[in-house]
Protein backbone atom coordinates (compact mmCIF):
# COMPACT_ATOMS: atom_id res chain seq x y z
CA UNK A 1 0.00 0.00 0.00
CA UNK A 2 2.86 2.21 0.77
CA UNK A 3 4.56 1.97 -2.31
CA UNK A 4 1.62 2.47 -4.25
CA UNK A 5 0.92 5.38 -2.73
CA UNK A 6 4.96 6.57 -3.62
CA UNK A 7 4.39 5.98 -7.36
CA UNK A 8 0.88 7.92 -7.52
CA UNK A 9 2.44 10.62 -5.62
CA UNK A 10 5.15 10.55 -8.21
CA UNK A 11 2.26 9.91 -11.07
CA UNK A 12 0.08 12.92 -9.81
CA UNK A 13 3.42 15.47 -9.50
CA UNK A 14 3.54 15.26 -5.74
CA UNK A 15 -0.28 16.69 -5.61
CA UNK A 16 -1.06 15.41 -1.81
CA UNK A 17 -4.76 16.02 -2.48
CA UNK A 18 -4.92 13.93 -5.66
CA UNK A 19 -3.16 11.24 -3.82
CA UNK A 20 -5.77 11.22 -1.15
CA UNK A 21 -8.41 11.27 -3.74
CA UNK A 22 -7.30 8.09 -5.11
CA UNK A 23 -6.15 6.44 -2.07
CA UNK A 24 -9.83 7.04 -0.76
CA UNK A 25 -11.27 4.93 -4.02
CA UNK A 26 -8.55 2.23 -4.25
CA UNK A 27 -9.26 1.46 -0.21
CA UNK A 28 -13.07 1.74 -1.48
CA UNK A 29 -12.71 -0.34 -4.15
CA UNK A 30 -10.80 -3.08 -2.01
CA UNK A 31 -14.16 -2.56 0.55
CA UNK A 32 -16.35 -3.09 -2.25
CA UNK A 33 -14.23 -6.51 -3.24
CA UNK A 34 -14.14 -7.76 0.05
CA UNK A 35 -18.11 -7.40 0.89
CA UNK A 36 -18.52 -9.59 -3.04
CA UNK A 37 -16.07 -12.26 -1.31
CA UNK A 38 -18.37 -12.69 1.76
CA UNK A 39 -19.09 -16.33 1.50
CA UNK A 40 -22.84 -17.25 0.63
CA UNK A 41 -25.02 -19.63 3.43
CA UNK A 42 -28.27 -22.04 3.26
CA UNK A 43 -28.05 -22.84 7.07
CA UNK A 44 -28.31 -26.70 6.35
CA UNK A 45 -26.47 -29.56 7.77
CA UNK A 46 -27.19 -32.72 5.64
CA UNK A 47 -25.68 -36.63 5.19
CA UNK A 48 -25.69 -38.78 2.20
CA UNK A 49 -28.86 -40.23 1.70
CA UNK A 50 -29.04 -44.13 0.50
CA UNK A 51 -30.77 -43.17 -2.52
CA UNK A 52 -28.60 -40.28 -3.41
CA UNK A 53 -28.93 -36.60 -2.65
CA UNK A 54 -28.22 -34.05 1.05
CA UNK A 55 -30.21 -35.48 3.18
CA UNK A 56 -31.35 -32.67 6.03
CA UNK A 57 -30.21 -33.82 9.25
CA UNK A 58 -30.68 -30.18 10.76
CA UNK A 59 -31.18 -26.69 10.31
CA UNK A 60 -29.40 -24.17 11.87
CA UNK A 61 -31.99 -21.46 13.66
CA UNK A 62 -32.26 -18.10 11.92
CA UNK A 63 -30.69 -19.60 8.66
CA UNK A 64 -32.21 -18.84 4.61
CA UNK A 65 -33.25 -22.13 4.93
CA UNK A 66 -34.92 -22.16 8.72
CA UNK A 67 -36.81 -19.01 7.07
CA UNK A 68 -38.93 -20.83 4.53
CA UNK A 69 -40.53 -23.06 6.89
CA UNK A 70 -40.53 -25.87 4.23
CA UNK A 71 -37.36 -27.64 4.69
CA UNK A 72 -37.73 -30.00 7.34
CA UNK A 73 -34.97 -32.99 8.54
CA UNK A 74 -35.45 -35.92 6.28
CA UNK A 75 -35.73 -33.79 3.69
CA UNK A 76 -33.33 -34.67 0.68
CA UNK A 77 -32.05 -31.83 -1.52
CA UNK A 78 -31.96 -33.75 -4.62
CA UNK A 79 -31.46 -30.32 -7.15
CA UNK A 80 -30.14 -26.69 -7.31
CA UNK A 81 -31.58 -24.84 -10.18
CA UNK A 82 -32.27 -27.18 -12.19
CA UNK A 83 -28.68 -28.95 -11.70
CA UNK A 84 -28.97 -32.43 -9.56
CA UNK A 85 -27.11 -32.94 -5.98
CA UNK A 86 -25.79 -36.53 -5.39
CA UNK A 87 -24.27 -35.81 -2.76
CA UNK A 88 -23.78 -33.02 0.20
CA UNK A 89 -20.25 -32.05 -1.01
CA UNK A 90 -22.25 -31.11 -4.40
CA UNK A 91 -24.77 -29.10 -2.17
CA UNK A 92 -21.86 -27.83 -0.16
CA UNK A 93 -20.30 -26.63 -3.87
CA UNK A 94 -23.31 -24.96 -5.00
CA UNK A 95 -24.17 -22.89 -2.67
CA UNK A 96 -20.27 -21.72 -2.11
CA UNK A 97 -20.14 -21.04 -5.57
CA UNK A 98 -23.33 -18.91 -5.52
CA UNK A 99 -24.25 -14.70 -4.10
CA UNK A 100 -25.43 -13.36 -0.58
CA UNK A 101 -28.63 -12.37 -1.44
CA UNK A 102 -29.14 -14.91 -4.32
CA UNK A 103 -32.24 -17.03 -4.51
CA UNK A 104 -31.80 -20.73 -5.19
CA UNK A 105 -34.15 -22.90 -6.65
CA UNK A 106 -34.34 -25.90 -4.84
CA UNK A 107 -35.44 -29.64 -5.47
CA UNK A 108 -36.53 -31.81 -2.61
CA UNK A 109 -37.73 -35.36 -1.95
CA UNK A 110 -39.11 -36.39 1.72
CA UNK A 111 -39.13 -39.38 3.47
CA UNK A 112 -41.94 -40.76 1.19
CA UNK A 113 -40.66 -39.92 -2.00
CA UNK A 114 -42.95 -36.81 -2.76
CA UNK A 115 -40.80 -34.41 -5.10
CA UNK A 116 -41.77 -30.29 -4.78
CA UNK A 117 -39.59 -27.37 -5.41
CA UNK A 118 -38.53 -24.20 -2.94
CA UNK A 119 -36.93 -20.89 -3.13
CA UNK A 120 -34.28 -20.06 -0.74
CA UNK A 121 -32.57 -16.08 -0.47
CA UNK A 122 -29.18 -16.95 0.65
CA UNK A 123 -27.87 -14.74 3.27
CA UNK A 124 -23.65 -14.26 4.27
CA UNK A 125 -22.16 -16.71 6.42
CA UNK A 126 -22.14 -16.06 9.97
CA UNK A 127 -18.61 -15.67 12.13
CA UNK A 128 -17.60 -18.67 13.83
CA UNK A 129 -18.88 -17.37 17.36
CA UNK A 130 -22.66 -16.90 15.98
CA UNK A 131 -22.11 -20.52 13.87
CA UNK A 132 -21.34 -21.84 17.50
CA UNK A 133 -23.88 -20.28 19.19
CA UNK A 134 -26.36 -21.52 16.37
CA UNK A 135 -24.93 -24.98 17.18
CA UNK A 136 -25.60 -25.10 20.77
CA UNK A 137 -29.34 -23.77 20.15
CA UNK A 138 -29.74 -26.62 17.87
CA UNK A 139 -27.94 -29.19 19.90
CA UNK A 140 -30.28 -28.22 22.80
CA UNK A 141 -33.23 -28.40 20.99
CA UNK A 142 -32.80 -32.08 19.95
CA UNK A 143 -31.97 -32.65 23.28
CA UNK A 144 -34.92 -31.69 25.01
CA UNK A 145 -36.81 -34.19 22.59
CA UNK A 146 -35.56 -36.65 24.31
CA UNK A 147 -37.13 -35.94 27.91
CA UNK A 148 -39.86 -38.23 28.79
CA UNK A 149 -38.63 -40.66 26.09
CA UNK A 150 -36.96 -44.05 26.49
CA UNK A 151 -33.00 -43.95 26.46
CA UNK A 152 -31.39 -44.41 23.01
CA UNK A 153 -29.23 -47.62 23.71
CA UNK A 154 -26.01 -47.53 23.57
CA UNK A 155 -22.64 -49.63 24.50
CA UNK A 156 -19.44 -48.39 26.30
CA UNK A 157 -16.36 -49.71 27.00
CA UNK A 158 -15.51 -49.30 30.76
CA UNK A 159 -11.97 -48.28 32.37
CA UNK A 160 -12.95 -47.56 35.63
CA UNK A 161 -15.61 -48.62 38.23
CA UNK A 162 -15.74 -47.22 42.45
CA UNK A 163 -17.86 -50.22 43.11
CA UNK A 164 -15.67 -53.32 44.00
CA UNK A 165 -18.73 -55.33 42.33
CA UNK A 166 -17.83 -55.78 38.72
CA UNK A 167 -20.85 -54.04 36.28
CA UNK A 168 -22.94 -56.70 35.33
CA UNK A 169 -23.14 -55.34 31.34
CA UNK A 170 -21.71 -52.22 29.60
CA UNK A 171 -24.89 -51.36 27.82
CA UNK A 172 -27.79 -49.29 28.68
CA UNK A 173 -29.88 -52.14 29.57
CA UNK A 174 -27.23 -52.95 32.38
CA UNK A 175 -28.56 -49.57 34.20
CA UNK A 176 -32.41 -50.67 34.18
CA UNK A 177 -33.62 -50.59 38.02
CA UNK A 178 -31.60 -47.69 39.36
CA UNK A 179 -31.33 -43.68 38.18
CA UNK A 180 -28.75 -43.57 35.88
CA UNK A 181 -26.56 -39.96 35.56
CA UNK A 182 -24.88 -40.00 31.99
CA UNK A 183 -22.02 -37.22 31.69
CA UNK A 184 -19.97 -36.72 28.14
CA UNK A 185 -16.86 -35.11 28.70
CA UNK A 186 -13.00 -34.52 27.34
CA UNK A 187 -10.04 -34.40 29.42
CA UNK A 188 -9.35 -31.32 27.97
CA UNK A 189 -12.24 -29.36 28.92
CA UNK A 190 -11.68 -27.34 31.76
CA UNK A 191 -15.40 -27.42 33.34
CA UNK A 192 -15.39 -31.26 32.98
CA UNK A 193 -12.82 -31.32 34.94
CA UNK A 194 -14.43 -28.91 37.66
CA UNK A 195 -17.08 -31.25 37.36
CA UNK A 196 -15.97 -34.38 38.55
CA UNK A 197 -15.70 -33.27 42.30
CA UNK A 198 -19.35 -32.57 42.60
CA UNK A 199 -20.53 -35.73 40.13
CA UNK A 200 -18.39 -37.76 42.81
CA UNK A 201 -20.27 -36.55 45.50
CA UNK A 202 -23.31 -36.97 43.95
CA UNK A 203 -22.56 -40.47 43.53
CA UNK A 204 -22.09 -40.84 47.10
CA UNK A 205 -24.69 -39.12 47.86
CA UNK A 206 -27.36 -41.62 46.50
CA UNK A 207 -25.33 -44.76 46.15
CA UNK A 208 -28.11 -46.58 44.60
CA UNK A 209 -27.74 -44.47 41.55
CA UNK A 210 -24.96 -44.98 39.13
CA UNK A 211 -22.86 -41.63 37.66
CA UNK A 212 -21.40 -42.77 34.39
CA UNK A 213 -19.02 -40.20 32.42
CA UNK A 214 -18.21 -41.31 28.90
CA UNK A 215 -15.52 -39.61 26.13
CA UNK A 216 -14.29 -40.41 22.88
CA UNK A 217 -11.22 -40.02 23.82
CA UNK A 218 -8.25 -42.87 23.39
CA UNK A 219 -8.19 -45.32 26.38
CA UNK A 220 -4.35 -43.97 27.07
CA UNK A 221 -5.80 -40.35 27.65
CA UNK A 222 -8.88 -40.56 29.82
CA UNK A 223 -6.72 -43.53 31.92
CA UNK A 224 -4.28 -40.74 32.50
CA UNK A 225 -7.03 -38.77 33.25
CA UNK A 226 -8.53 -41.03 36.06
CA UNK A 227 -5.01 -41.50 37.38
CA UNK A 228 -4.57 -37.62 38.14
CA UNK A 229 -7.96 -36.83 39.36
CA UNK A 230 -9.21 -40.02 40.70
CA UNK A 231 -13.37 -39.82 40.00
CA UNK A 232 -15.77 -41.65 42.63
CA UNK A 233 -17.76 -43.11 39.92
CA UNK A 234 -17.82 -44.94 36.77
CA UNK A 235 -15.63 -44.04 33.74
CA UNK A 236 -15.48 -45.50 30.04
CA UNK A 237 -14.82 -45.16 26.42
CA UNK A 238 -17.26 -44.52 23.97
CA UNK A 239 -16.13 -46.31 21.19
CA UNK A 240 -17.19 -45.16 17.62
CA UNK A 241 -19.39 -42.11 18.99
CA UNK A 242 -22.13 -44.43 19.05
CA UNK A 243 -23.67 -42.82 22.65
CA UNK A 244 -22.80 -39.21 21.62
CA UNK A 245 -24.76 -39.72 18.15
CA UNK A 246 -27.38 -40.82 20.18
CA UNK A 247 -27.74 -37.88 22.55
CA UNK A 248 -26.84 -35.64 20.46
CA UNK A 249 -24.07 -34.29 21.96
CA UNK A 250 -22.00 -31.33 20.12
CA UNK A 251 -20.24 -30.02 23.68
CA UNK A 252 -19.28 -30.32 26.97
CA UNK A 253 -20.11 -31.35 29.95
CA UNK A 254 -23.49 -32.68 28.36
CA UNK A 255 -25.60 -34.62 31.77
CA UNK A 256 -28.60 -36.52 31.04
CA UNK A 257 -30.52 -38.14 34.02
CA UNK A 258 -32.52 -41.17 33.17
CA UNK A 259 -34.85 -43.14 35.53
CA UNK A 260 -34.73 -46.61 36.52
CA UNK A 261 -37.40 -47.39 34.04
CA UNK A 262 -34.55 -46.20 31.05
CA UNK A 263 -36.51 -42.79 30.69
CA UNK A 264 -34.90 -39.70 30.07
CA UNK A 265 -35.41 -37.12 32.46
CA UNK A 266 -33.44 -34.10 32.15
CA UNK A 267 -30.57 -32.42 30.75
CA UNK A 268 -27.96 -30.53 31.94
CA UNK A 269 -24.81 -28.02 30.09
CA UNK A 270 -21.89 -27.23 32.55
CA UNK A 271 -23.95 -27.47 35.58
CA UNK A 272 -26.34 -30.18 37.39
CA UNK A 273 -28.96 -27.52 38.36
CA UNK A 274 -31.84 -29.41 37.03
CA UNK A 275 -30.85 -32.85 37.16
CA UNK A 276 -29.98 -32.70 40.75
CA UNK A 277 -33.45 -31.67 42.03
CA UNK A 278 -34.99 -34.31 39.83
CA UNK A 279 -32.54 -37.13 41.08
CA UNK A 280 -33.62 -35.60 44.54
CA UNK A 281 -37.13 -36.45 43.88
CA UNK A 282 -37.05 -39.78 42.21
CA UNK A 283 -35.45 -40.62 45.46
CA UNK A 284 -37.93 -38.90 47.45
CA UNK A 285 -40.67 -41.45 45.75
CA UNK A 286 -42.97 -43.83 48.30
CA UNK A 287 -42.40 -47.50 48.10
CA UNK A 288 -39.72 -47.11 46.14
CA UNK A 289 -41.61 -46.09 43.25
CA UNK A 290 -40.57 -43.86 40.47
CA UNK A 291 -42.03 -40.41 40.54
CA UNK A 292 -42.47 -38.45 37.16
CA UNK A 293 -41.27 -35.05 37.69
CA UNK A 294 -42.22 -32.18 35.85
CA UNK A 295 -40.26 -31.31 32.51
CA UNK A 296 -38.40 -28.27 32.27
CA UNK A 297 -37.79 -26.32 29.40
CA UNK A 298 -35.43 -24.22 31.42
CA UNK A 299 -32.20 -23.39 28.52
CA UNK A 300 -29.19 -24.13 30.46
CA UNK A 301 -25.95 -22.24 30.46
CA UNK A 302 -23.15 -23.02 28.24
CA UNK A 303 -19.90 -23.29 28.98
CA UNK A 304 -16.50 -21.95 26.88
Amino acid sequence: MRSLLRRLACVCGGSFGVVVVLATFFVALCGATFAQAETAWLGLVTRQNPLGGAEVTDIYPDSPAARTHAIHPGDVVIGIDKKPIGKPADLADQVRKSKVGQTLALSLRNATGVRRELQVRLSGRPDQQSLERLANQMEEARQKLLIGQPAPAFSFEPLRDHKPAPLPGRTRASFLGKPLVLTFFATWCGPCLREIPQLTELQARYPQARVLALSVEPKDVIRSAIAQFSPGYLVGQDPGRGAYDSFFVGSYPTTFLIDAAGIVRGVDHGDLETIEPILETLFRAPHGKTVVPPQTDRPSPKQP
